[in-house]
């Protein structure tokens, strides 16, 4: 016999059968994320690679819609571009292929959000890791219309996982969507968006312009953002601030939390892409919450007050 079939025959049928469940959960999980990549509209993915062509024939990628008053979920399909100037060199290899590139980059996202999440966990052991991976795979990741949300969140996830090379990642991230520059840890990483940004300086007061312009829509088909339950966005980034301030003062994975909420709830409208960022600092709190958990109640039979220990001094 092998190791491999020494190592199942140990675990047990039931070991068996649970980690047969697991690659199968994976397995279906890549599968949705597949199709729904191959089936989408590709909306956002496209607007990328008309603004970037726009950009390289020497234009701007903001279009006249956007110098007046418009609503933001009416500019896919290339009819506009609200990301900064610094994300268009990142985004030039998509206009390298055609429908089959688009549908890789949407695929890829999903599989690199659904790897971080399983490194995540990974210190639980294997079958949580796989099950975490399974997970994630299922979860909306606007992958039909190629956003980038995976790609972003994935970048937040590898900053806290590895402090240093990590934060290039969400640096880069940065550059599509400046929040995830406030998971950089190793500064120099700041490097890549700042070079960028110079490089593209030019467009940066079309970007304002563009950016001020834009307004919630609030389509029936995203979530209610605090913009759109309050009809301003003063709110969003109130509590933002007030999450980013117990994030600093918090222990690290619980920080690592608040901060990934504070992020998207600025969010004009909240698309439920973005939830896998906060889902994402949830799986790196939830060990750390635990072991909090347990540390006080072991302080708590330890200082003679537990619920053992009460019972003991019961008269008999």
């Amino acid at each position: 016999m092998t190791s491999a079939v020494i190592r199942l025959a140990r675990t047990g049928w039931i070991g068996v059968a649970v980690e047969v469940a697991l690659l199968a959960l994976a397995a279906y999980g890549i599968a949705v994320v597949a199709w729904t990549a191959y089936t989408g509209d590709m909306a956002d993915a496209v607007s990328y690679v008309i603004a970037v062509d726009r950009w390289l024939a020497g234009g701007s990628p903001y279009t006249p819609m956007q110098m007046q008053p418009y609503e933001l979920h009416t500019i896919a399909l290339g009819l506009g571009y609200i990301y900064p100037p610094a994300s268009l060199p990142l985004l030039v290899p998509l206009t390298w292929g055609g429908d089959g590139l688009l549908r890789a980059w949407a695929f890829g996202g999903g599989l690199a959000v659904g790897v971080v999440a399983a490194l995540m966990v990974r210190e639980r052991g294997r079958r949580i890791a796989l099950l975490a991976f399974g997970v994630t795979m299922l979860l909306p990741m606007d992958v039909g219309s190629g956003q980038a949300s995976a790609w972003v969140a994935a970048g937040i996830g590898l900053a806290y996982l590895y402090p240093r090379w990590g934060s290039v990642a969400a640096a880069s991230a940065g550059s599509l969507k400046i929040y995830p520059m406030l998971a950089v840890r190793w500064w120099p990483a700041l490097l890549v968006p700042i070079s960028l940004g110079l490089a593209t300086i030019g467009l940066w007061s079309d970007w304002l312009t563009a950016w001020m312009n834009g307004w919630p829509g609030c389509p029936d088909w995203a979530l209610p953002s605090l913009a759109c339950a309050t009809g301003a966005t003063w709110p969003g980034y109130a509590l933002a601030a007030v999450f980013l301030v117990g994030a600093w003062r918090a222990p690290r994975p619980i920080g690592f939390f608040l901060l990934t909420v504070a992020m998207i709830l600025p969010a004009p409208d909240l698309f439920r892409g973005y939830l896998l960022v906060p889902y994402l600092g949830l799986l790196a709190a939830a060990p750390a919450m635990v072991r909090l958990q347990m540390a006080s109640q072991d302080q708590y039979a330890a200082r003679g007050r537990g619920p053992c220990a009460d019972r003991d001094r019961l008269p008999r």
